[in-house]
């Protein structure tokens, strides 16, 4: 079961949501609320079909792919992954490839990863052959079925436990992944499986996370650049004495060291001002600069906590290994959305787009934040979230496919109010 020390800011009190609702109706601030068209392509049937976890990927064909924390084939109702599925005329299919059985695996939280022979890799967070949590692959068998291989099975102790992120895959094939616990100090790690040579995998700890000024507890997946680097949060730790003195959490990155070895470095560490609680991953451009999210943090205070409504931020690299941080929005908690929980995409052109799991009209909302000459990203609200039908409490980032169109998942809401799979066309 999830650890009790990970849940402190995973959920919100409907109270607060109601103030954020009252806020939505109240204030008004400077955005442009821009007219897209959104529907529902996939509603949960029940509860026992499991909810949504938080992101999804595409195939070159226009399938979709996710996982449920639970439902599923069991009585235990343990997760599952799914396929949905574009239909000539028009509609979408849902079919489930996988229902974990809980000694396979618990709790599939994450979006998954796909390689370039359509297999599918992806994490539990509890369960699995030694109770901590799983690496999984997916991989499509001739005549439509999928074969099911579980990676590496956690214990919760050295090499970690608690997978809340994903994995992602190097040009190699190799995964890298976090865990929020165990790991050489309790705090959770950073991990490689790399695939050996006639079968099976080989498990490497790269870095055990510890109190301190380098963070801990890093509840987000991994992204990684051409050269290899390693980028990701922690939720909290840093030098700031700021958010109850535990620190507000902090950016990094993981170097490969010639020779061998893992270099780890703070890229930024949060002060609450500036953000707080970064719970998802990081996103890069061309350039290499890094963009994403904190849930808390920010200048928006009133309507929220005392922690703040989160931000948007960029992370740009400067001379001599400094990265100078930009605000791109701090959330208010009125019209302009609360608490971003998720990574950010950006689009050719530099646009950043995002979701907030409240505030709007008081649902949560998908954002874009566009740069302009000069400095300055003013914000762009392409659809509003109402709760029931068109879905509440949006989580994961926002995907796109070749047209232009948006794909995400909410966490409630949809027809039967257990989750539902959005698109937004332009």
């Amino acid at each position: 079961m999830p650890s009790p020390k990970l849940s402190l800011t995973r959920r919100l009190s409907r109270m607060l949501i109601l103030s954020l609702a009252f806020a939505a109706a109240t204030l008004s601030l400077s955005f442009v609320s821009q007219a897209q068209t959104e529907t529902i392509i996939y509603s949960v049937p029940s509860q026992r079909d499991g909810g949504m976890s938080e992101g999804l990927v595409l195939d070159p064909t226009g399938n979709l792919y996710g996982t449920t924390p639970y439902g599923g084939a069991s009585q235990f109702g343990c997760g599952s992954v799914f396929e949905l599925s574009p239909v000539a005329g028009g509609g979408w299919q849902e079919k489930t490839l996988h229902g974990f059985n809980c000694s396979d695996g618990y709790l599939p939280f994450a979006g998954l990863a796909i390689d370039s022979a359509g297999n599918l890799y992806g994490t539990t967070e509890s369960g699995g052959t030694a109770g901590g949590g799983t690496v999984f692959e997916l991989s499509p068998v001739a005549g439509g079925s999928w074969h099911f291989t579980g990676l590496h099975g956690f214990s919760g102790g050295a090499d970690g436990g608690d997978l809340i992120g994903g994995v992602v895959l190097d040009s190699s094939g190799n995964l890298y992944g976090t865990t929020a616990s165990g790991g050489a100090h309790g705090e959770g790690t950073i991990f490689k499986l790399t695939p050996i040579a006639g079968g099976g995998w080989h498990f490497a700890t790269l870095h055990s996370f510890e109190s301190g000024p380098g963070g801990r507890i890093s509840r987000a997946g991994l992204t990684i650049d051409s050269a290899g680097n390693l980028y990701g949060t922690t939720e909290v730790g840093g030098i700031s004495a700021a958010c109850g003195g535990g620190g507000c959490g902090v950016v990094f990155e993981l170097s490969p060291v010639s020779g061998g070895g893992w270099h780890y470095s703070v890229l930024h560490a949060f002060n609450q001002a500036d953000g707080a609680y970064p719970v998802a991953g990081v996103t890069l451009d061309a350039a290499g600069n890094v963009y994403g999210t904190t849930q808390g943090g920010g200048s928006g205070t009133y309507y929220c906590n005392f922690y703040g409504c989160g931000v948007v931020f960029k992370l740009s690299p400067l001379a001599g290994g400094v990265w100078h941080e930009t605000l791109i929005h701090s959330f208010s908690g009125n019209l302009d959305g609360a608490y971003p929980t998720a990574a950010v995409t950006l689009d050719a052109l530099g646009n950043v787009y995002g979701t907030t799991n409240f505030g709007g009209d008081g649902a949560g909302l998908v954002f874009e934040f566009s740069p302009i000459s000069g400095g300055g990203w003013p914000q762009t609200i392409l659809h509003n979230f109402t709760g029931r039908p068109d879905g509440n409490v949006p989580v994961g980032p926002v995907i796109f496919d070749p047209s232009g169109n948006l794909y995400g998942i909410t966490q409630e809401g949809g027809t039967n109010n257990h989750g539902a799979i959005y698109e937004i066309t332009p």
